[in-house]
């Protein structure tokens, strides 16, 4: 593949041209920023997670390096919207709120490009419990994503919220690696009570 890209998966004439376009923005601009600094600042205290700018110095992707990087790839196909199944619809975000990610291999190394969450207003662990509120739906969706793809790893950290002018919380799965693994225990956190909310935990074993 050109620009020293040797794979790419999902393929980009295996997807919708919706969703194509939007991976190949994120490679054009991971190509891009890497041609300027080959060492991608790191993004906060995350060392295998790097930075990509888009051409006005806009923060528009991460590249996180992991040998199970192709999952989360696998995860964002996997989790289509209720409308239609990824081989078909070009609608970027799914029913769990995966965001547009692609795995991308080059000779010097391996990761997925992910697209970054904008305006969020940091992770769950960063509010204090009286301070959040969502809706019913949005726990049952995190916890049908997290239990559909087995998700070893979810906690407070592991999501994103953004909130809205109602003051409330609309989440968003990030860093699901940890998942398709057979033998393991899947963690979900889910809010019973989203007026005085208390955290309960279920560990299914695989």
């Amino acid at each position: 593949m050109d620009n020293g890209i040797l794979e790419v998966f999902p393929k980009l004439d295996e997807v919708p041209p919706g969703i194509a376009s939007q991976f190949e923005e994120m490679i054009r601009c991971y190509l891009q920023t890497k041609s300027k600094t080959p060492t991608l600042d790191i993004f906060r205290v995350f060392k295998h997670v790097g930075q990509v700018y888009d051409d006005e110095g806009k923060l528009v992707c991460l590249c996180k390096a992991s040998r199970d990087a192709k999952k989360e790839a696998a995860v964002y196909i996997l989790d289509h919207p209720l409308s239609a199944h990824r081989s078909v619809s070009s609608e970027l975000t799914g029913f769990g709120g995966a965001t547009p990610t692609v795995f991308i291999r080059t000779e010097e190394a391996s990761g997925c490009l992910v697209w970054f969450v904008e305006n969020n207003n940091g992770v769950i662990g960063d509010h204090k419990h009286y301070q959040f509120s969502t809706l019913p739906e949005g726990i049952s969706k995190l916890s049908i994503f997290h239990l559909r793809f087995g998700c070893a790893d979810s906690h407070n950290r592991n999501t994103v919220t953004k909130i809205d002018a109602q003051k409330v919380h609309h989440l968003t799965p990030i860093d699901f690696y940890r998942i398709l693994s057979s033998n393991q225990q899947v963690q979900v956190l889910f809010n019973h009570n989203v007026q005085s909310p208390k955290s309960q935990q279920i560990i299914i074993t695989r």
